[in-house]
C-alpha cells in the first residue's frame, strides 16, 4: 500500500496550489517542483480509490462511484501551464471529498494524525499569508517542507515537543538531580495513568532568582519560587503554632523556612532540592491532561491496532471521530482518571452507541465505570453547596444529549468561579466540592477551562465507602462559610 498521508493536509495542501496559480500569469510554465507535488497527489489518490473500488462492502454510492471511476480511465498529463494548475487541483479536491465522505471507514485505521494546533501544520487561514514564500521557493513543495504538508507511515510518531522546566541559574545546582526526577516521573505517569509524556528539557532564565517554571507547548502549566540558601523545617503532627506558618509547594505542608545547615528540635528538615523535585512531580500530577498531547494518544490508538481492537474498528469512524475520542481521554484525565483501562472505556462507549451521544455526555458514562474512590483521600478538604445556590444552578442546567451546561446569566457564571476559586486558594490541600448528581457534569464543564489546581467536582454517590472526615465549608454564590473540625 502507498505510504499513508493526512487528507486534511492534502486539502490544505491543495488549497494553497489553487490559490498561487490564481496568482501567476496563466501563460506562465508551472515549476517542476510543484508539478511533483501535484503528481504524488495523484498518485496517493488514484491508489486510495482503486483499493476503495476493488473492495465490494465500501460501495456506498454507484453514482458517485462511477464518476470517480471515469477519472481513473483515461488521466491527463500533468500541469505545464498555470492556468492548468487550478483545474487541476478542483479535480484532486473532489478525489479527497470523496475519499473522506465514502471511502473514509476503509482508510481510518490506518491513518495517522498530528495535531491541528500544531506549528507543524498548515491551516486553511495560513493560506494567504504562506503563498509567496511558496512560490519564491518551488523546492518547498517538492520535498515538502512540514508546514505544508506531513505524511509517515502508521505507527510512527512525530516527536513530541518537550516539557520544558524553566530555572533561573541559581537552581541549577539545586536541580543536580532533576534528570533522575524526570525519568521517575515519567515511569509513574505510565504505571498510573496509562500513556508516555513527552520528554522533559531544562531551559535557563536568565536575569532572575529563585524562579522556575514548567511550560508545555509555548503554554504556562505553573511559575514559582524557591530559595536555595534556605530548608523547610516540617512541623510535627498536631503542633500548634503562635505565629503564622509558612507553606511548601509541593504537599501545601506547613511550618518554617529557615538557613539551610540550622535545625529546629522536633521539625524535620527538609532541603530545597527535595521540596522542588516533589512540587514539580506535583505540578505534573494535577495538570496531567495538559500534558497529553496527540502524539501520546496516536500511541494508544496505534497499540490498539496493532492488538486488532475490534471495538476500535466498529468506534472509529462510524460511530466517534479520533477527535472526539482524544477529548474523552483527555477530560478523564482532567478528572484524574486514569485512561490505560482502554477495554472498558471503548466498550461503554460502544454500549451508547445508538443516542448519538457528543463527547462531555459521552466521557460522563465513561467516568462512571472508571471513578474509582479510593482516590478521593480523607484529609481533602470537602466542601458542599448551599441550598440557595443548588437552587440557581438546577433552574439554569440544561441537559441533552449532547452536552450539559448553565443557561444563567454571565455575571453570576463569573462570581460564581471567582468564589470558587478564592475557596480554593485558602484551602492548604486538595479542594473536593461535593454537588448533585445532575449538576456534576455541567459544573465540570464550566471550571474546566480556568484550570483551577487541586480542585475536584464530585458527587455524594463517589463518596461510598470513604470516612467523611473534613467538611471544610460550604459554598454559596458569593461567599463561603467555615466548619470547625470535629
Amino acid at each position: 500500500m502507498a505510504p499513508i498521508i493526512l487528507l486534511h493536509d492534502l486539502q490544505h495542501t491543495l488549497a494553497l496550489l489553487s490559490l498561487c496559480a490564481r496568482e501567476q500569469n496563466e501563460g506562465a510554465i508551472v515549476p517542476d517542483a510543484i508539478r511533483k507535488e501535484l503528481s504524488m497527489i495523484r498518485e496517493q489518490t488514484t491508489q486510495q480509490l482503486k483499493e476503495y473500488i476493488a473492495s465490494e462492502e465500501n460501495l456506498t454510492s454507484k453514482s458517485i462511484l462511477s464518476v470517480m471511476q471515469d477519472t481513473l480511465k483515461a488521466p491527463t498529463p500533468l500541469p505545464i501551464l498555470w492556468k492548468e494548475v487550478v483545474n487541476e487541483c478542483a479535480i484532486l479536491q473532489g478525489r479527497l471529498r470523496f475519499l473522506q465522505q465514502y471511502a473514509f471507514s476503509a482508510l481510518e485505521p490506518s491513518r495517522t494524525y498530528i495535531d491541528d494546533s500544531s506549528e507543524e501544520s498548515l491551516h486553511s487561514e495560513d493560506i494567504e499569508e504562506n503563498a509567496d514564500p511558496i512560490i519564491d521557493n518551488s523546492i518547498a513543495v517538492s520535498a515538502p517542507p512540514k508546514q505544508i504538508i506531513s505524511r509517515h507511515l502508521p505507527h510512527e510518531d512525530n516527536p513530541s515537543k518537550p516539557i520544558v522546566l524553566s530555572i533561573s541559574p541559581d537552581l541549577l545546582e539545586v536541580a543536580r538531580n532533576l534528570k533522575n526526577t524526570f525519568e521517575e516521573i515519567t515511569i509513574n505517569v505510565e504505571e498510573e495513568f496509562g500513556f508516555i509524556l513527552p520528554p522533559f528539557v531544562i531551559q535557563e532564565l536568565h536575569d532572575v532568582t529563585q524562579k522556575y517554571g514548567l511550560h508545555f507547548r509555548n503554554h504556562p502549566i505553573y511559575e514559582g519560587s524557591i530559595d536555595p540558601t534556605r530548608s523547610f523545617a516540617l512541623a510535627p503532627h498536631g503542633y500548634e503554632s503562635k505565629t503564622p506558618m509558612d507553606t511548601e509547594p509541593a504537599y501545601r505542608k506547613q511550618g518554617y523556612w529557615i538557613p539551610a545547615g540550622e535545625e529546629k528540635p522536633g521539625f524535620r528538615l527538609i532541603e530545597a532540592s527535595l521540596i522542588l523535585e516533589s512540587h514539580i512531580h506535583e505540578i505534573v500530577r494535577q495538570n496531567i491532561h495538559l500534558l497529553f498531547d496527540w502524539n501520546a494518544f496516536n500511541q494508544i490508538i496505534s497499540k490498539l491496532e496493532l492488538e486488532r481492537n475490534p471495538l476500535l474498528k466498529k468506534l472509529i469512524p462510524s460511530i466517534i471521530s479520533r477527535r472526539q475520542l482524544f477529548e474523552i481521554y483527555t477530560t478523564l484525565l482532567a478528572e484524574d482518571i486514569p485512561i490505560h483501562k482502554h477495554e472498558v472505556i471503548l466498550k461503554t462507549i460502544y454500549a451508547f452507541r445508538s443516542r448519538s451521544l457528543g463527547p462531555q455526555v459521552m466521557t460522563e458514562q465513561v467516568r462512571k465505570h472508571l471513578f474509582n474512590y479510593l482516590r478521593l483521600e480523607a484529609d481533602y478538604c470537602y466542601a458542599t453547596m448551599t441550598k440557595s445556590l443548588e437552587k440557581i444552578l438546577r433552574q439554569g442546567l440544561i441537559l441533552n444529549d449532547q452536552k450539559h451546561y448553565f443557561r444563567i446569566e454571565e455575571p453570576i457564571l463569573e462570581r460564581l468561579i471567582a468564589t470558587i476559586t478564592h475557596l480554593k486558594n485558602q484551602c492548604p490541600v486538595m479542594l473536593a466540592i461535593i454537588v448533585p448528581i445532575p449538576l456534576r457534569a455541567a459544573l465540570q464543564a464550566l471550571l474546566h477551562p480556568h484550570r483551577i489546581m487541586g480542585l475536584k467536582i464530585v458527587t455524594k454517590a463517589d463518596l461510598v465507602d470513604i470516612e467523611f472526615r473534613h467538611h471544610y465549608a460550604t459554598l454559596s454564590l458569593n461567599d463561603f462559610t467555615y466548619h470547625d473540625p470535629e
